[in-house]
């Protein structure tokens, strides 16, 4: 079985080619118990702050001191790349993450790790629509999820913390599972 990668990026933006990459995470688990085996976190600084959505900047709480640690892009790229090979990568609306590491990559004429190309992810956005089918949620949002299921540390809008959210949600959706429960 491929390993499995719970990512998160947080973003200048909405905007996949235009907005920077600010933080990269990526919690490594056993892809049968979901055990934490490895988990990698930067903050990526900023070449073009100046193009960034101000509310991107708030809810990430960008500010210079905080990012003064910040790694190169290609530097935080060459750490992700052998974490990320032959992956399953996961996450929360991680079509959104995947697209921005691509175009990433993409940047520098590097080839993507067959993790973030493949179409093949798992996606807890998966989940989070069945609770919200059965009213048990009103947003897909990884906030509204985590709070039904009583998961803490939802709302950072912090890479490694709400990557570590999504890997919970994955853990309750198993769990879910092997008892035989549904969303409901």
């Amino acid at each position: 079985m491929r390993p499995l990668v719970f990512i998160d990026v947080e973003t200048t933006g909405l905007v996949h080619d235009f907005h920077e990459i600010l933080e990269i995470a990526a919690v490594t688990v056993d892809p049968t118990t979901l055990e934490v085996e490895s988990v990698w976190a930067r903050k990526i600084k900023p070449l073009r702050i100046e193009d960034a959505a101000p509310r991107a900047l708030e809810k990430n709480r960008y500010t210079p001191e905080a990012w003064e640690e910040a790694i190169d892009l290609a530097e935080a790229l060459t750490e992700l790349t052998p974490i990320l090979r032959g992956s399953l990568v996961a996450g929360h609306n991680v079509g959104f993450d995947a697209r921005f590491l691509l175009t990433a990559y993409q940047s520098f004429g590097w080839l993507c790790p067959m993790g973030i190309g493949s179409y093949h992810k798992l996606d807890t956005v998966s989940v989070a629509w069945m609770l919200m089918a059965v009213g048990r949620v009103s947003s897909l949002s990884l906030d509204s999820v985590c709070a039904e299921l009583g998961i803490s540390g939802a709302g950072s809008h912090s890479a490694l913390p709400d990557a570590l959210c999504s890997l919970e949600i994955a853990r309750w959706a198993r769990g879910a599972m092997l008892r035989g429960e549904a969303a409901a």
